[in-house]
């Protein structure tokens, strides 16, 4: 990344893998998409998030990312946390005040510069989530 200092904390939803479209599939970025996703992977994989805070919210019923690499994703920070869904893709749709309460918890955490609670310990598991 370019300006790694000008990232306070990350929320990911539903981030998919690189691996989705080694099928020989076209990415997003062939039908007209702004972004090539491998590259923004790759670009992310390339930040070191060290100890600023990350919740990664995962939807259980897609393939784009497995539960495994999205854990990896969050444990790429030492305040990483992986929230799942049961919804579709379409998390900050279905349920919007779960993506509302991770980002708070993101951006309180960076602002005070303090640790993530735990997650057990947050709104997200009544609003949708489920802490793993």
């Amino acid at each position: 990344a370019r300006h790694p200092d000008d990232v306070a904390g990350v929320v990911f939803v539903d981030p998919t893998s690189p691996n989705y479209f080694e099928d020989g599939s076209a990415g997003p970025e062939a039908l007209g998409a702004a972004i090539s996703y491998r590259t923004a992977f790759a670009t992310t994989r390339s930040v070191e998030l060290g100890d600023r805070p990350v919740i990664v919210l995962v939807s259980a019923q897609q393939r784009a990312i497995s539960v495994v690499e999205a854990g990896q994703l969050a444990r790429r920070s030492s305040e990483g946390m992986l929230v799942r869904t049961d919804t579709g893709h379409s998390i900050h749709l279905v349920l919007p005040k779960l993506v509302v309460e991770a980002t708070n918890l993101v951006v309180e955490s960076a602002r005070s510069d303090s640790s993530l609670p735990p997650c057990r310990d947050t709104q997200l598991e009544r609003l949708g989530g489920q802490c793993l």
